[in-house]
Formats: structure tokens, sequence, C-alpha cells
């Protein structure tokens, strides 16, 4: 079974057969609905949402599918607004599940927003480059600003607009003073459909004796598993005394790649225990329970057997605001085994799971649901970081240190933590550069990726 701790999941003909076993259990009938062709998306939305959805029972009463002809009013309205800032409904589901598997069409880097204080233009400073992307073909880099987009100044109102282009022109700038001006060279950067390798950097560095094994982790992806194996092997034959891992960049991922992750790292003697705990709605409980058990993999996921393992009795994590869902599933899953030290900004908070449900088996649409359906837990029950994880040290990213470097400020922090010895710090930007927002060109690593794939195929029609 594939799981993923944010993102997509349970395929059609898997929640079709669902339904037959929970027919006779649903708080009220179903809407008759009348066999038009225009009903079948809406149909699609509403009995999937009324069946898996977490808050289910937030539905509102006497819902009639036929009074929107616009499926995307229609889901807004099912939608529990209150706690949900996930679900999301999609037209093309490959796309979304191609997205879900790191394979997006992006020009391939990340920014991070800034404006000058009392100007009303904004700047973007590359965070991370791709490897293989048309950005680092272009020779744009970490720390790179960029200052306009085919001539013109970025905006609040224009910034989507001009990089929602297939190709554009990036006019880059440099910091003199107290303020941003352009250097004169231009880059051209060009959207294709690019495979994330989500295994960013790593390192082993050796601070006065100590070993500490330094991994720049991007999403939870479910085909890199030797690579990930490979790191940690290559960690292993170092003889690691310390584990940075860094999450700053990671919107989150499956769950089955969260929990591999975990156990590699994991101390030695929590591998036969349990990692994470599945919290769903009442109808999925009473169901689950009934057929399976309250100890079956649908309600506990246990720290798989690693080929791997390092044995660590404390980490490091580097985190930012977009640090979500599996990424901040591995803090509360491996807090009750290990000492956990989080270095950088407050987590995003995503504490679901959710899976990609779509017609496979009839084929009617190309319609896709990315539906919340579960909380997840740890091994104590603790889901209660609706918040986020607060950092033990709140340090901002520059955006120009190169990772890995010892003086990047996150890292430096990490290092200090955990020897003792204090790094040369980075240059400090001016005070008046006042960070604006995050971008990110895939709206899955806005929001945050929980996903559970596949995880309900052994349901069985009555």
């Amino acid at each position: 079974m594939k799981e993923f701790l944010k993102p997509v999941g349970i395929l059609l003909f898997i929640s079709v057969l669902f339904f037959g076993a929970f027919s006779g259990c649903k708080k009220e009938e179903p809407i008759e609905l009348p066999p038009k062709e225009e009903n079948v998306v809406n149909e699609f939305i509403y009995d999937i949402t009324s069946t898996y959805y977490l808050w289910e029972q937030y539905i509102p009463s006497g819902i009639d599918i036929n009074d929107y002809p616009d499926s995307y009013e229609l889901f807004d309205t099912l939608k529990y607004k209150t706690l949900d800032h996930w679900s999301a409904l999609t037209d093309n589901y490959q796309d979304f599940q191609n997205s879900l598997d790191g394979i997006r069409k992006v020009a391939g880097y990340r920014l991070q927003l800034f404006e000058i204080a009392g100007s009303q233009n904004l700047y973007g400073i590359v965070g991370w480059v791709y490897a293989g992307s048309s950005a680092e073909q272009a020779g744009l880099k970490r720390g790179d600003i960029i200052v306009k987009i085919n001539g013109q100044n970025l905006s609040a109102d224009n910034l989507n607009d001009l990089l929602s282009l297939d190709s554009y022109t990036i006019a880059l700038g440099q910091i003199v003073g107290d303020q941003v001006s352009e250097t004169g060279e231009t880059l051209s950067a060009v959207k294709t459909e690019l495979a994330i390798n989500p295994i960013l950097y790593y390192d082993v560095i050796d601070v006065q004796g100590t070993k500490i094994g330094y991994f720049v982790y991007d999403q939870f992806l479910d085909s890199y598993t030797a690579e990930l194996e490979n790191v940690f092997s290559y960690f292993a034959s170092e003889s690691i005394d310390e584990l940075v891992l860094d999450l700053r960049y990671n919107p989150g991922g499956y769950v089955t790649t969260c929990a591999n992750l975990a156990s590699m790292i994991a101390p030695a003697n929590a591998l036969d225990k349990t990692f994470l705990t599945m919290q769903w709605n009442d109808l999925l409980t009473d169901y689950l329970t009934q057929e399976f058990g309250s100890e079956s993999d649908y309600f506990i996921t246990n720290f798989p057997k690693p080929n791997i393992n390092i044995d660590m009795g404390r980490m490091v994590v580097l985190t930012s605001t977009g640090s979500a869902s599996a990424s901040e599933a591995i803090i509360n899953g491996l807090s009750p085994y290990m000492d956990i030290t989080i270095i950088g900004e407050r987590t995003a908070g995503k504490y679901t799971g959710a899976s990609l449900f779509y017609d496979m088996e009839e084929q009617k649409h190309d319609w896709g649901i990315y539906l919340v359906i579960n909380r997840i837990a740890n091994s104590l029950g603790n889901t209660d970081y609706v918040d986020g994880f607060t950092p033990d040290f709140e340090v901002a990213d520059d955006y120009t240190t190169p990772l890995g470097d010892i003086a990047e400020p996150l890292l430096a922090k990490a290092i200090e933590q955990l020897t003792g010895v204090i790094a040369k710090k980075a240059k400090s930007r001016p005070e008046n550069i006042i960070p604006f927002a995050n971008y990110y060109e895939s709206e899955l690593e806005q929001n945050g990726i929980m996903y559970i794939d596949k995880k309900l195929r052994g349901f069985k029609k009555d």
C-alpha cells in the first residue's frame, strides 16, 4: 500500500465498492438524482464527499445537486471551510496525480517575495533551483534577485499573471545599501514537465570531531526509495554522531514514505512500535472497526522494518512556514521516541491525510477530488498542531547562503545546538527589506501534502 501524508489517494472504483458496503449505514438516504449526463460529475462529488470526508457530519442537509450547474460551487458548499483548508476539486485528475508524484510543468525554482518598506514593488529571492530544470539551465541560482518579468515591476496584483506564463524573461537585481537595483542581466525561463528529485542535498559535516549528517529533503515521494536509502547508507558508513533533517521546503507527501524515512532515523528499539495513528469520520470508524478491527493498519501505522537504520537518539529539524503535512507528521511521529529540536519558522499546521478520488472504473469524466479523509496522530494520540509546530529557535532563512554552508543561518544554529560551536554568521539583509510571502509554482506545495494512496482497496461489495 502506498500512502501520502497530504495529497491524493483512493480511486473511485474502490470507493464505489465502499459505497456498496456502506449503503445501509448512512445517516440519511442519498439524494435521488435524475439520469442526466450533466449530473454525473455532481453525483460523483456528492457521493465521495458524503462518504469519505473527515468532516462529513458538517455537510449541509437538503442539498440538491441539480441546483449547482457549476461543480466547483457545489464542492465549495460541501466543504467545512472552518477547518478544511486543503481539499480541492480538479477537472483533470491526471495532472493533479502527476503533481502529487512530483511531476510538474514548472520553470523549476522557489521564491521568497519581499518588499522595500514604502515601495509598492515586490522582489523575489530565489531559495532553490531544481536540477535539470529550465531555471537551472538558464543559470538561475539560490540568492538571485528577480526584479522584473517581461519588463514589468512585480506587484501583488500582477505576480500570479506574470509567473503563470509558459515562458518569460527575468531581469535580475542586487541589493545596494538598503535598495534594490537592476544588474542589467536577464534570463529566460520556460516551463517544462519536470520530474522533481526530492533529494536536494546531503553531506557529512565534521565540526571539531563531531560528524553531522545534513539532509535537505524536498517532498515525500514514493519513487525515490532506493535513493533515500542510499543517503542513510552513506550516513551509516560515515558513522555520523548527529542528524540535521532540513524540511524547510518540504510540503509533505506519501504516508508510506514518511514512515520509511522515520524508520531509517528512529532509535532501533522503536522499530516494532507505533509510528502514526489514523482518525476517520464516525461512519468509516464504525465500518473499519467492524470489518478489520481497531488494531488494523487502517488505524495504526507501525515503523516498517528498514533496510538501513542509523539509530538516532535525537535530531534537529529545520523548518519554514512551508513545512507541512508529512513533514510535520515525521516530527510528531518520532517525538515520543527521540529528542527533536526544531529550528527555523513555525510549520504550516497540516494535521490531516487526504486522497485523490476519480472515476477509474467507468471513465465518464476526468474530474477528481483531493479530499481530506482523516487526522494523523502519533502513538500518544497527539494531533494537536493545528497552528503548526513552534520552533525551539526561531531563525529566518536568508535565501542567499548556499545550503550546506555552515554559515547558513538555520544550519549554523543547528550546529551550535549540537556541538556548542558558533559558526560565522552570514551577512544579514537590511531591515527595510521586509518578507512578503512565499511563492510556489505548485498549488499542492502551497497548501501542503498528506497523501493516503490506495489505502481502502480492501473494501468489498456486500
